[in-house]
C-alpha cells in the first residue's frame, strides 16, 4: 500500500471488502492524512483515506492515559517505552477505482 504522492510502502492491508480496506502502518503515527489518494495491489485499487485510527494492538487490553506529568509526547515515550509496542496506527480508505493496464 502507497500513497499516490510517493513510491514508499507504509503498511499493508489487513481488512478488505468490495468497497473498503483497512491498513495497519508500519510505524505508530504514519498515516497518509485525511483524504489522500493512495493504491495497493499489483492490480491497483485506488483510494481515498476516510479514517485513521491509533488504538491497542490487543483490543482485550484497553490502554490507560500516562502522560499526566509529562511535558512532552517524546518525554513520555522516554519514561513508558513499551507504549510504541502496545499502540498501532491503523487507517481506512474509500475504493474509488482500480486500474486495467492503461485505463483506471
Amino acid at each position: 500500500m502507497e500513497q499516490l504522492t510517493g513510491n514508499s510502502r507504509i503498511g499493508e492491508v489487513i481488512e478488505a471488502s468490495t468497497t473498503a480496506f483497512r491498513v495497519q502502518s508500519y510505524k505508530l503515527y504514519d498515516t497518509p492524512p485525511l483524504g489522500s489518494f493512495i493504491k495497493t495491489g499489483s492490480l491497483p485499487i485506488f483510494a481515498i483515506v476516510c479514517k485513521i485510527t491509533t488504538e491497542p494492538l490487543d483490543p482485550t487490553r484497553p490502554i490507560v492515559a500516562r502522560g499526566e506529568f509529562a511535558s512532552t509526547e517524546e518525554q513520555l515515550y522516554k519514561e513508558h517505552p513499551q507504549l510504541s509496542r502496545l499502540l498501532t496506527s491503523r487507517f481506512e480508505a474509500l475504493i474509488v477505482g482500480h486500474g486495467d493496464g492503461q485505463q483506471i
